[in-house]
Protein backbone atom coordinates (compact mmCIF):
# COMPACT_ATOMS: atom_id res chain seq x y z
CA UNK A 1 0.00 0.00 0.00
CA UNK A 2 2.72 2.47 1.18
CA UNK A 3 4.45 1.48 -2.48
CA UNK A 4 0.98 2.61 -4.46
CA UNK A 5 1.09 5.73 -2.38
CA UNK A 6 5.19 6.70 -3.07
CA UNK A 7 4.53 5.40 -6.55
CA UNK A 8 1.23 7.54 -7.07
CA UNK A 9 2.84 10.94 -5.62
CA UNK A 10 6.15 10.46 -7.71
CA UNK A 11 4.24 9.61 -10.45
CA UNK A 12 2.71 13.61 -10.19
CA UNK A 13 5.93 15.36 -9.24
CA UNK A 14 7.21 13.80 -12.25
CA UNK A 15 4.23 14.58 -14.76
CA UNK A 16 3.94 18.04 -12.99
CA UNK A 17 7.90 18.13 -13.81
CA UNK A 18 7.95 17.37 -17.35
CA UNK A 19 4.59 19.13 -18.49
CA UNK A 20 6.33 22.30 -16.87
CA UNK A 21 9.31 21.12 -18.68
CA UNK A 22 7.33 20.77 -22.20
CA UNK A 23 5.50 23.95 -21.63
CA UNK A 24 8.63 25.90 -21.00
CA UNK A 25 10.24 24.55 -23.97
CA UNK A 26 7.21 25.47 -26.37
CA UNK A 27 7.13 29.01 -25.36
CA UNK A 28 10.86 29.74 -25.79
CA UNK A 29 10.23 28.28 -29.29
CA UNK A 30 6.96 30.37 -29.81
CA UNK A 31 8.94 33.39 -28.83
CA UNK A 32 12.05 32.49 -31.34
CA UNK A 33 9.21 32.40 -34.02
CA UNK A 34 7.80 35.55 -33.14
CA UNK A 35 11.08 37.05 -32.99
CA UNK A 36 11.97 36.03 -36.41
CA UNK A 37 8.59 37.33 -37.72
CA UNK A 38 9.37 40.72 -35.76
CA UNK A 39 12.88 40.98 -37.27
CA UNK A 40 12.04 40.97 -40.69
CA UNK A 41 8.78 43.22 -40.55
CA UNK A 42 11.37 45.43 -39.34
CA UNK A 43 13.64 44.52 -42.34
CA UNK A 44 10.51 45.43 -44.83
CA UNK A 45 9.65 48.43 -42.67
CA UNK A 46 13.62 49.29 -43.50
CA UNK A 47 13.72 48.61 -46.91
CA UNK A 48 10.65 50.86 -47.19
CA UNK A 49 12.45 53.85 -45.38
CA UNK A 50 14.85 53.53 -47.80
CA UNK A 51 12.84 53.60 -51.03
CA UNK A 52 10.80 56.72 -49.82
CA UNK A 53 14.16 58.18 -49.25
CA UNK A 54 15.75 57.49 -52.85
CA UNK A 55 12.16 58.64 -54.41
CA UNK A 56 12.71 61.74 -52.43
CA UNK A 57 16.15 62.68 -53.65
CA UNK A 58 14.98 61.85 -56.96
CA UNK A 59 11.92 63.81 -56.86
CA UNK A 60 14.27 66.87 -55.60
CA UNK A 61 16.29 66.78 -58.46
CA UNK A 62 13.39 66.64 -60.46
CA UNK A 63 12.38 69.88 -59.23
CA UNK A 64 15.58 71.12 -59.42
CA UNK A 65 16.79 71.70 -55.72
CA UNK A 66 20.37 72.75 -55.37
CA UNK A 67 22.45 70.22 -54.66
CA UNK A 68 23.42 71.51 -50.95
CA UNK A 69 19.54 71.18 -50.10
CA UNK A 70 20.18 67.98 -51.49
CA UNK A 71 22.56 66.95 -49.29
CA UNK A 72 20.79 68.50 -46.50
CA UNK A 73 17.45 66.38 -46.81
CA UNK A 74 19.62 63.70 -47.13
CA UNK A 75 21.65 63.94 -44.37
CA UNK A 76 18.60 64.84 -42.15
CA UNK A 77 16.85 61.28 -43.66
CA UNK A 78 20.06 59.33 -42.52
CA UNK A 79 19.70 60.97 -38.78
CA UNK A 80 16.23 59.70 -38.89
CA UNK A 81 16.70 56.18 -39.88
CA UNK A 82 19.47 55.67 -37.30
CA UNK A 83 17.48 56.83 -35.13
CA UNK A 84 14.50 54.44 -36.42
CA UNK A 85 17.13 51.64 -36.55
CA UNK A 86 17.99 52.64 -32.86
CA UNK A 87 14.71 52.49 -31.36
CA UNK A 88 13.32 50.01 -32.76
CA UNK A 89 15.30 47.42 -31.89
CA UNK A 90 15.16 49.11 -28.44
CA UNK A 91 11.76 49.10 -28.24
CA UNK A 92 11.10 45.35 -29.27
CA UNK A 93 13.40 44.36 -26.47
CA UNK A 94 11.58 46.14 -24.05
CA UNK A 95 8.63 44.06 -25.22
CA UNK A 96 10.16 40.51 -24.58
CA UNK A 97 9.39 38.76 -21.15
CA UNK A 98 11.56 40.02 -18.79
CA UNK A 99 12.98 36.05 -18.08
CA UNK A 100 13.75 36.14 -22.04
CA UNK A 101 15.18 39.49 -22.35
CA UNK A 102 18.33 38.30 -21.04
CA UNK A 103 18.68 35.55 -23.48
CA UNK A 104 18.48 37.97 -26.60
CA UNK A 105 21.60 37.49 -28.61
CA UNK A 106 21.50 41.18 -29.89
CA UNK A 107 21.38 44.45 -28.53
CA UNK A 108 21.50 46.90 -31.85
CA UNK A 109 20.70 47.23 -35.74
CA UNK A 110 23.67 45.36 -36.67
CA UNK A 111 23.64 42.77 -34.46
CA UNK A 112 20.19 41.55 -34.98
CA UNK A 113 20.72 41.69 -38.57
CA UNK A 114 23.43 39.17 -37.96
CA UNK A 115 21.28 37.63 -35.39
CA UNK A 116 18.35 37.70 -38.49
CA UNK A 117 21.11 36.20 -41.45
CA UNK A 118 22.54 33.50 -38.73
CA UNK A 119 19.03 32.13 -37.92
CA UNK A 120 17.46 32.43 -41.79
CA UNK A 121 20.96 30.39 -42.95
CA UNK A 122 20.03 27.77 -40.39
CA UNK A 123 16.74 27.04 -41.74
Amino acid sequence: MINFIVGTLLGILLYRFFSRLYGASVSTMLLKVAELYCLQLLVAAHDDLVFLKETKIKIMKDLKLTENQIKIAKNIDEIHIKRWKHKSIQQLLLRYPVSFRVKAQYHDWNSAMSYLEKIIKKT
